[in-house]
């Protein structure tokens, strides 16, 4: 059995499924046959987004390990691992987005939504392939829009890059949050019912979660 875990990139579980994954509690299981049916191979992705594969004879069921062992010669078992590399590859190239951001918060909240409204973040636009977007799956609307812009954009006087959210809020609601220094007016977006928080750690995780709910909640049909 081997396990990987892929910098740079994130399961969308949305993808397994289309893929041919079946859910089983937290995990996702994929199986084929390989070898020319002399072997089974049982792909599965944990909810953390860990891949791991296991090789088992059609006949038998008992398990097949040594394409596990570099070292280990031979036709059948370069056939077997050439198989695995591929199939593996391809589920790679089908069900992994490439992640964008670089800050852990925005790794967390993305994770947040995903967790809690089956959410899946979606890039849009090919000139901003750093921006993307979270919409609720009924009514299509979105709440949430990560980018990553200048923050002299939002008043600072500094040409660094920043990961920012945008958010949903009623009017009043944004006139009480924004103060210029953790909560901006919405880059990018109607200030009168948007606003954007800084993803560098100014605003916890806690808090930010709770405000990206009531976007969630304005976002409704």
């Amino acid at each position: 059995m081997t396990e990987s875990e892929f910098n740079g990139k994130r399961v969308n579980f949305i993808k397994l499924e289309a893929f041919g994954f079946l859910k089983s509690g937290k995990a996702y299981t994929y199986r084929t046959d390989i070898a020319d049916g002399e072997m089974n191979l049982t792909v599965s992705v944990s909810s953390d987004g860990k891949l791991k594969t296991s090789v088992t004879d059609s006949e038998t069921d008992d398990k097949y390990t040594l394409y596990l062992n570099d070292k280990a010669q031979g036709e059948f078992v370069g056939t077997v691992r050439e198989a695995v590399d591929t199939v593996t590859s391809e589920i790679i190239a089908e069900c992994f987005d490439t992640v964008m951001f670089s800050e852990d918060l925005s790794g967390a909240v993305s994770a947040y939504a995903r967790e809690k409204y089956s959410s899946e973040l979606e890039f849009l636009w090919k000139k901003t392939p750093d921006a993307a977007i979270l919409r609720r799956s009924d009514s299509g609307k979105w709440y949430a829009v990560f980018m990553k812009i200048s923050k002299r954009k939002l008043g600072f006087n500094t040409d660094e890059l920043v990961e920012v959210l945008d958010l949903h809020a009623v009017p009043d609601e944004i006139g009480k949050y924004v103060d210029g220094e953790k909560y901006f007016p919405g880059y990018h977006m109607n200030k009168k019912y948007w606003y954007t928080v800084c993803l560098d750690g100014s605003v916890t995780a806690e808090e930010i979660f709770e405000k990206l709910d009531r976007s969630y909640d304005l976002a409704k049909k």
